[in-house]
């Protein structure tokens, strides 16, 4: 018992000497999230219809390290989607799209796992976006422009993997999200809806994959 006390005691110690998130670093970072939901629906006599959703989120800022594990961050969004839908799933038709750029402010504790390679972090988040919202006839032609604007918050979830000092992967998705999205005719702006939304968990529609680059840092690992 005593040798595993003093081996983990050991670890421990060289993996906070070695760890690769501390007081004072600098990090850019960056980030994808794709989604296609395609999804088919019976409607006996009428035949089978098709929709599909698309969604592309990119981002891009950095994060200042205000102590060894805790950091905060700015990150510019570019969120674009698009819904299809028809009776051919081959051909379907675009019935409206969504354009939107903003930003986020968060803040991050990571937690050493396998360090110095290794960690797990948690991340609280603010967002606001603004853009335009536009609908399609049957034939793909615009109809309509909205303005749309959100704001959201969120509680996220993910890995961060060291490929060396300077570069690490990332991986997260989203344990708790709000999302409020304001649509607004556009030419008659008293005509507009709400809409508040909640995701618990959702895991498969929130994955992002990202890096962050560490600034000044150069060289391997020593181990």
């Amino acid at each position: 018992m005593k040798r595993i006390i003093i081996s983990i005691f050991a670890l421990s110690m060289f993996f906070n000497t070695n760890a690769q998130v501390e007081k004072g670093a600098i990090a850019l970072m960056g980030g994808i999230h794709v989604l296609n939901d395609m999804q088919r629906e019976e409607l006996g006599s009428l035949g089978t219809t098709y929709s599909r959703f698309n969604r592309t989120n990119v981002d891009f800022g950095g994060m200042y390290f205000l102590g060894t594990q805790f950091a905060l961050g700015a990150a510019l969004l570019v969120n674009n989607s698009a819904s299809l839908s028809g009776t051919d799933q081959n051909d379907l038709k675009l019935s409206s799209s969504r354009a939107l750029t903003g930003g986020r402010i968060f803040g991050r504790y990571y937690h050493p796992c396998f360090a110095p390679r290794f960690y797990t972090f948690g991340q609280v988040d603010l967002s606001f976006a603004g853009g335009a919202n536009k609908s399609y006839d049957g034939d793909g032609n615009e109809e309509f422009v909205d303005n749309v604007s959100q704001v959201g918050a969120g509680i996220r979830t993910g890995i961060s993997y060291f490929l060396i000092p300077a570069i690490a992967l990332e991986m997260n998705f989203g344990l708790f999200g709000w999302q409020q999205t304001t649509t607004t005719n556009s030419d008659a702006e008293d005509i507009k809806s709400v809409n508040n939304t909640f995701e618990f968990l959702a895991l498969s529609k929130t994955i992002t994959l990202g890096f962050c680059w560490y600034l000044g840092r150069s060289g391997g690992f020593a181990n």
